[in-house]
Protein backbone atom coordinates (compact mmCIF):
# COMPACT_ATOMS: atom_id res chain seq x y z
CA UNK A 1 0.00 0.00 0.00
CA UNK A 2 1.00 3.66 -0.68
CA UNK A 3 -0.59 7.26 0.30
CA UNK A 4 -2.81 8.51 -2.60
CA UNK A 5 -1.44 10.76 -4.71
CA UNK A 6 -2.90 14.35 -4.60
CA UNK A 7 -5.49 14.26 -7.46
CA UNK A 8 -7.52 17.33 -8.41
CA UNK A 9 -10.29 14.74 -10.63
CA UNK A 10 -11.63 13.07 -7.48
CA UNK A 11 -15.63 12.37 -6.97
CA UNK A 12 -17.16 15.85 -7.37
CA UNK A 13 -19.05 15.36 -4.16
CA UNK A 14 -15.39 15.61 -2.20
CA UNK A 15 -14.91 19.03 -3.31
CA UNK A 16 -15.27 21.80 -0.83
CA UNK A 17 -18.06 23.25 -2.66
CA UNK A 18 -19.74 20.45 -4.02
CA UNK A 19 -20.22 18.77 -0.65
CA UNK A 20 -23.85 17.39 -1.18
CA UNK A 21 -24.53 17.76 2.94
CA UNK A 22 -22.94 20.38 3.14
CA UNK A 23 -25.17 23.16 4.69
CA UNK A 24 -25.62 25.20 7.84
CA UNK A 25 -26.91 22.57 9.91
CA UNK A 26 -24.34 20.09 9.06
CA UNK A 27 -22.63 20.66 11.89
CA UNK A 28 -25.44 19.85 14.34
CA UNK A 29 -26.32 17.03 12.20
CA UNK A 30 -23.35 14.90 12.45
CA UNK A 31 -23.52 15.77 16.67
CA UNK A 32 -26.69 14.62 17.12
CA UNK A 33 -25.81 11.43 14.69
CA UNK A 34 -23.21 10.75 17.23
CA UNK A 35 -24.91 10.33 20.27
CA UNK A 36 -27.65 8.44 18.63
CA UNK A 37 -25.13 5.80 17.36
CA UNK A 38 -22.50 6.09 20.27
CA UNK A 39 -25.95 5.06 22.41
CA UNK A 40 -26.97 2.50 19.91
CA UNK A 41 -22.87 0.59 20.51
CA UNK A 42 -22.27 -2.09 22.30
CA UNK A 43 -21.86 -0.58 25.87
CA UNK A 44 -22.22 2.76 24.79
CA UNK A 45 -18.42 2.21 23.67
CA UNK A 46 -16.95 4.27 20.95
CA UNK A 47 -14.37 2.08 20.25
CA UNK A 48 -14.83 -1.95 19.55
CA UNK A 49 -11.39 -2.65 18.52
CA UNK A 50 -9.65 -3.88 21.37
CA UNK A 51 -7.01 -1.17 22.45
CA UNK A 52 -6.17 -0.43 25.98
CA UNK A 53 -7.83 2.90 26.62
CA UNK A 54 -6.37 3.07 29.86
CA UNK A 55 -2.71 2.69 29.19
CA UNK A 56 -0.38 5.18 28.42
CA UNK A 57 0.12 7.24 25.53
CA UNK A 58 -2.10 6.79 22.80
CA UNK A 59 -1.55 8.40 19.03
CA UNK A 60 -5.58 8.34 17.62
CA UNK A 61 -6.91 9.47 13.99
CA UNK A 62 -10.37 10.06 13.40
CA UNK A 63 -10.58 10.64 9.43
CA UNK A 64 -14.17 12.76 8.70
CA UNK A 65 -14.36 14.08 12.09
CA UNK A 66 -16.80 16.85 10.98
CA UNK A 67 -17.24 19.06 13.89
CA UNK A 68 -15.01 16.69 15.98
CA UNK A 69 -17.91 15.14 18.59
CA UNK A 70 -16.14 11.40 18.24
CA UNK A 71 -12.50 13.22 19.42
CA UNK A 72 -13.84 15.24 22.01
CA UNK A 73 -15.91 12.89 23.68
CA UNK A 74 -13.62 10.01 23.49
CA UNK A 75 -10.94 12.92 24.34
CA UNK A 76 -12.98 13.53 27.77
CA UNK A 77 -13.73 9.76 28.65
CA UNK A 78 -9.72 8.84 28.40
CA UNK A 79 -9.04 11.94 30.88
CA UNK A 80 -7.15 13.74 27.88
CA UNK A 81 -3.90 11.52 28.04
CA UNK A 82 -4.05 10.63 24.67
CA UNK A 83 -3.34 12.95 21.57
CA UNK A 84 -5.57 13.25 18.84
CA UNK A 85 -5.97 13.96 14.84
CA UNK A 86 -9.14 15.01 13.77
CA UNK A 87 -9.39 15.90 9.76
CA UNK A 88 -12.30 16.94 7.68
CA UNK A 89 -12.98 17.32 4.13
CA UNK A 90 -14.75 21.03 5.22
CA UNK A 91 -12.57 23.13 6.84
CA UNK A 92 -15.48 25.72 8.08
CA UNK A 93 -16.80 22.26 10.14
CA UNK A 94 -14.04 21.75 12.37
CA UNK A 95 -14.13 22.99 15.64
CA UNK A 96 -12.41 26.27 16.76
CA UNK A 97 -11.88 25.70 20.06
CA UNK A 98 -10.50 22.44 21.92
CA UNK A 99 -7.79 20.84 23.97
CA UNK A 100 -4.36 20.99 23.69
CA UNK A 101 -3.94 17.22 22.97
CA UNK A 102 -5.71 17.84 20.55
CA UNK A 103 -5.42 19.15 16.45
CA UNK A 104 -7.94 19.68 13.81
CA UNK A 105 -7.32 20.44 9.85
CA UNK A 106 -8.63 19.75 6.66
CA UNK A 107 -7.98 16.62 4.84
CA UNK A 108 -9.64 15.16 1.52
CA UNK A 109 -9.90 10.82 2.05
CA UNK A 110 -9.00 10.89 -1.80
CA UNK A 111 -5.79 13.29 -1.33
CA UNK A 112 -2.16 12.15 -0.42
CA UNK A 113 -1.93 12.75 3.97
CA UNK A 114 0.81 14.40 5.50
CA UNK A 115 4.31 12.43 5.27
CA UNK A 116 4.36 12.35 9.26
CA UNK A 117 1.32 10.85 9.86
CA UNK A 118 2.62 7.25 8.12
CA UNK A 119 2.48 4.54 10.40
CA UNK A 120 2.29 6.85 13.37
CA UNK A 121 -1.37 6.04 14.80
CA UNK A 122 -2.44 3.51 17.07
CA UNK A 123 -5.60 3.92 16.52
CA UNK A 124 -7.46 5.35 13.12
CA UNK A 125 -11.18 5.88 12.75
CA UNK A 126 -13.69 6.63 10.07
CA UNK A 127 -17.30 6.65 10.20
CA UNK A 128 -19.62 6.98 7.33
CA UNK A 129 -16.86 8.85 5.55
CA UNK A 130 -15.81 6.34 2.72
CA UNK A 131 -18.88 6.20 -0.10
CA UNK A 132 -17.39 10.38 -0.44
CA UNK A 133 -14.14 8.63 -1.85
CA UNK A 134 -16.87 7.24 -5.07
CA UNK A 135 -15.02 5.06 -7.63
CA UNK A 136 -11.70 5.42 -5.37
CA UNK A 137 -13.12 3.73 -2.27
CA UNK A 138 -10.89 0.94 -1.84
CA UNK A 139 -7.59 3.57 -2.72
CA UNK A 140 -8.75 5.59 0.11
CA UNK A 141 -9.16 2.88 2.45
CA UNK A 142 -5.09 1.65 1.68
CA UNK A 143 -4.13 4.99 2.35
CA UNK A 144 -6.13 5.43 5.88
CA UNK A 145 -4.33 2.05 6.62
CA UNK A 146 -1.21 3.14 5.67
CA UNK A 147 -1.61 6.18 8.53
CA UNK A 148 -2.12 2.49 11.42
CA UNK A 149 1.71 2.02 12.87
CA UNK A 150 2.30 -1.87 13.62
CA UNK A 151 0.27 -3.55 16.10
CA UNK A 152 -1.93 -0.57 15.88
CA UNK A 153 -5.70 -0.76 15.24
CA UNK A 154 -8.07 0.72 12.37
CA UNK A 155 -12.01 0.93 12.65
CA UNK A 156 -14.35 1.61 10.00
CA UNK A 157 -18.51 2.09 10.19
CA UNK A 158 -20.34 1.89 7.20
CA UNK A 159 -24.42 2.00 6.50
CA UNK A 160 -25.66 -1.85 5.27
CA UNK A 161 -28.06 0.40 2.88
CA UNK A 162 -30.46 -2.17 4.31
CA UNK A 163 -33.53 -2.22 7.42
CA UNK A 164 -34.65 -5.16 8.67
CA UNK A 165 -38.14 -3.37 8.96
CA UNK A 166 -40.68 -4.63 6.40
CA UNK A 167 -42.05 -1.97 3.20
CA UNK A 168 -45.34 -2.20 4.65
CA UNK A 169 -44.14 -0.50 7.89
CA UNK A 170 -41.33 1.87 6.88
CA UNK A 171 -42.09 2.67 3.25
CA UNK A 172 -39.86 6.11 3.85
CA UNK A 173 -37.31 4.23 5.29
CA UNK A 174 -37.05 2.00 2.44
CA UNK A 175 -37.79 5.00 -0.14
CA UNK A 176 -34.39 7.16 1.71
CA UNK A 177 -32.53 3.76 1.33
CA UNK A 178 -33.21 3.67 -2.54
CA UNK A 179 -32.06 7.11 -2.82
CA UNK A 180 -29.00 6.82 -1.25
CA UNK A 181 -28.05 3.92 -3.06
CA UNK A 182 -28.59 5.60 -6.06
CA UNK A 183 -26.25 8.26 -5.07
CA UNK A 184 -23.28 5.63 -4.12
CA UNK A 185 -24.32 4.52 -7.82
CA UNK A 186 -24.02 8.06 -8.92
CA UNK A 187 -20.46 8.61 -7.38
CA UNK A 188 -18.80 4.93 -8.16
CA UNK A 189 -18.96 3.70 -4.51
CA UNK A 190 -19.96 0.04 -4.24
CA UNK A 191 -23.32 -1.15 -2.83
CA UNK A 192 -21.46 -4.01 -0.89
CA UNK A 193 -18.93 -1.54 1.04
CA UNK A 194 -20.03 -2.32 4.33
CA UNK A 195 -18.75 -6.07 3.09
CA UNK A 196 -16.14 -5.04 1.00
CA UNK A 197 -14.29 -3.13 3.54
CA UNK A 198 -12.56 -6.35 5.57
CA UNK A 199 -11.97 -8.47 2.49
CA UNK A 200 -10.03 -5.33 1.45
CA UNK A 201 -8.39 -5.15 4.92
CA UNK A 202 -7.18 -8.53 4.46
CA UNK A 203 -6.14 -7.85 1.25
CA UNK A 204 -4.18 -5.05 2.78
CA UNK A 205 -2.53 -7.44 4.88
CA UNK A 206 -4.47 -7.01 8.37
CA UNK A 207 -5.16 -9.23 10.80
CA UNK A 208 -8.15 -9.85 13.37
CA UNK A 209 -10.73 -8.58 11.18
CA UNK A 210 -13.84 -8.42 13.10
CA UNK A 211 -17.49 -7.25 12.24
CA UNK A 212 -20.58 -6.14 14.78
CA UNK A 213 -24.22 -4.88 13.38
CA UNK A 214 -25.01 -2.04 15.17
CA UNK A 215 -28.61 -1.01 15.03
CA UNK A 216 -29.41 2.20 15.52
CA UNK A 217 -32.54 3.70 16.29
CA UNK A 218 -33.98 7.05 15.12
CA UNK A 219 -37.75 8.27 15.99
CA UNK A 220 -40.09 6.84 18.15
CA UNK A 221 -38.51 3.04 17.69
CA UNK A 222 -35.37 4.41 20.28
CA UNK A 223 -36.80 4.31 23.64
CA UNK A 224 -34.50 7.38 24.77
CA UNK A 225 -37.11 9.76 24.01
CA UNK A 226 -34.12 12.49 23.80
CA UNK A 227 -31.91 10.62 21.49
CA UNK A 228 -35.07 9.62 19.49
CA UNK A 229 -35.88 13.24 18.89
CA UNK A 230 -32.00 13.32 18.08
CA UNK A 231 -31.99 10.80 15.59
CA UNK A 232 -35.28 12.06 13.66
CA UNK A 233 -33.60 15.47 12.82
CA UNK A 234 -30.62 13.53 11.85
CA UNK A 235 -32.60 11.48 9.25
CA UNK A 236 -34.54 15.01 8.52
CA UNK A 237 -31.58 16.66 7.69
CA UNK A 238 -29.86 13.71 5.98
CA UNK A 239 -33.38 12.94 3.96
CA UNK A 240 -33.17 16.70 2.81
CA UNK A 241 -29.34 16.95 1.74
CA UNK A 242 -30.08 13.31 -0.24
CA UNK A 243 -32.96 14.36 -1.91
CA UNK A 244 -31.27 17.89 -3.17
CA UNK A 245 -28.63 15.16 -4.05
CA UNK A 246 -30.50 12.68 -6.04
CA UNK A 247 -32.05 15.78 -7.78
CA UNK A 248 -28.58 17.83 -8.81
CA UNK A 249 -27.11 14.28 -9.63
CA UNK A 250 -30.09 13.68 -11.88
CA UNK A 251 -30.70 9.99 -10.29
CA UNK A 252 -34.62 9.72 -9.18
CA UNK A 253 -35.18 6.62 -7.90
CA UNK A 254 -38.58 7.28 -6.48
CA UNK A 255 -41.34 9.54 -8.21
CA UNK A 256 -41.07 12.76 -8.70
CA UNK A 257 -44.51 13.47 -6.89
CA UNK A 258 -43.38 11.15 -3.91
CA UNK A 259 -39.80 13.09 -3.98
CA UNK A 260 -41.74 16.12 -3.12
CA UNK A 261 -43.22 15.43 0.01
CA UNK A 262 -40.46 12.98 1.05
CA UNK A 263 -38.67 15.00 3.73
CA UNK A 264 -42.30 15.60 5.31
CA UNK A 265 -43.25 11.83 4.68
CA UNK A 266 -40.00 10.64 6.54
CA UNK A 267 -40.45 12.93 9.39
CA UNK A 268 -44.21 11.86 9.93
CA UNK A 269 -43.14 8.39 9.79
CA UNK A 270 -39.79 8.60 11.85
CA UNK A 271 -42.32 10.71 14.86
CA UNK A 272 -44.87 7.85 14.54
CA UNK A 273 -43.21 4.41 14.15
CA UNK A 274 -39.20 5.64 14.32
CA UNK A 275 -36.84 3.78 11.84
CA UNK A 276 -33.51 1.19 12.34
CA UNK A 277 -30.51 2.13 10.25
CA UNK A 278 -28.26 -0.43 10.60
CA UNK A 279 -24.28 0.21 10.49
CA UNK A 280 -21.83 -2.07 9.91
CA UNK A 281 -18.62 -1.67 12.95
CA UNK A 282 -15.53 -3.03 10.83
CA UNK A 283 -12.42 -3.12 12.85
CA UNK A 284 -9.03 -4.84 12.68
CA UNK A 285 -5.22 -5.02 13.25
CA UNK A 286 -2.15 -4.02 11.27
CA UNK A 287 0.65 -7.31 12.13
CA UNK A 288 2.96 -6.20 14.24
CA UNK A 289 6.62 -5.31 12.93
Amino acid sequence: MSALKNDNRTAHALAKDDYFMASNDEAQRLSNQHWVIKDAMPGSNLVCAPIDMSRGYLHILDSGTADGTWVLDLNKETGGQHQFVGTDVLATQLPKNYPPNTTFHPQNINNRWPEEYLQSFDLVHQRLTLPFAGNRCQESLFALMDMVKPGGWIQLMEGTLLTPEPVERNPCMHNYLKIVRAIYISLGAPLTLSVDIPKWLEEGGFVNVETREVHVQMGASNENVDLGRKGAVTQRLAAMGMVEAARKLNTLPIKEESLNTFVEDFSQELSEKGACFPIMAIWAQKKAA
